[in-house]
């Protein structure tokens, strides 16, 4: 009773960290470690290649996703991942209680046949003590304990790398989205300030980001404008 509620406290905590990674939660609480663990897991899965990132800025220029859809997606994925986590605890458990079933059963055998050796006669329950001993043979032998581990090993496997993908795909894609709504403010409180072929051509060029200069560079023109003319316009932290 005591594993099933430790299973299930884990369980509830693996998922809770998970939701909290994906979501908004400790960007506000960690604002530095977050944008360092975030770079770290682009580089990561993009194995530093640029092209990856260039690909990624191409998608910003694309404009806004759907915030819903992907709060859906997050919240499916996470529960999803908890859940696998949870039977991964199962049957590990499982695999933790045979293991102590299978040591019981060997501490009874090797009693069993210590036993059986200091008789020096053949006593009248000999041929019973030796049905004993080959039940309690068979019944380590019937214990599913290779099949369980090599099971509960290709699960981790399976489970850490959906779990690995997942979440890169969800921090690349809150990434995307943040950089999108960055330059929506900035260019929001801005747009006073811009006369209406500056305004044309912002838009044009955001369309055609092709990589991180392109961003960065059109990020610090439209911010420009706007803290010229006294307006506080919020900073954003490139990949």
């Amino acid at each position: 009773m005591r594993n099933k509620y430790v299973k299930g406290v884990l369980a509830i905590l693996v998922t809770v960290l998970l939701g909290a990674l994906g979501s908004g939660l400790w960007e506000g609480v960690l604002k530095s470690a977050f944008v360092s663990g975030r770079d770290l897991i682009l580089n990561l899965v993009s194995f530093g290649m640029q092209s990856v990132k260039q690909a990624t800025y191409a998608q910003i220029a694309q404009g806004l996703h759907e915030h819903a859809s992907m709060d859906n997606l997050s919240l499916t994925v996470v529960g999803l991942i908890g859940f696998m986590f949870y039977l991964l605890l199962i049957l590990f458990g499982r695999i933790a209680a045979l293991k102590e079933k299978q040591a019981n059963l060997h501490k009874r055998l090797k009693l069993a046949v210590a036993k059986q050796a200091k008789k020096e006669t053949r006593a009248p329950d000999e041929e019973q003590k030796e049905e004993s001993l080959d039940n309690i043979r068979k019944a380590i032998d019937d214990l599913p304990l290779k099949g369980l581990r090599r099971m509960a090993y290709a699960a981790s496997f399976v489970a850490l790398l959906f779990a690995s993908a997942v979440f890169a795909d969800l921090t690349r894609f809150k990434y995307v989205n943040s950089a999108i709504t960055h330059f929506q403010q900035a260019y929001t409180i801005s747009l006073p300030y811009i006369d209406e072929s500056q305004r044309t051509q912002i838009l044009s060029s955001f369309a055609q980001i092709k990589g991180k200069q392109d961003y960065v560079s059109l990020m610090k023109q439209v911010e420009a404008v706007g803290r010229d003319n006294g307006q506080s316009v919020p900073g954003f932290d490139a990949w």
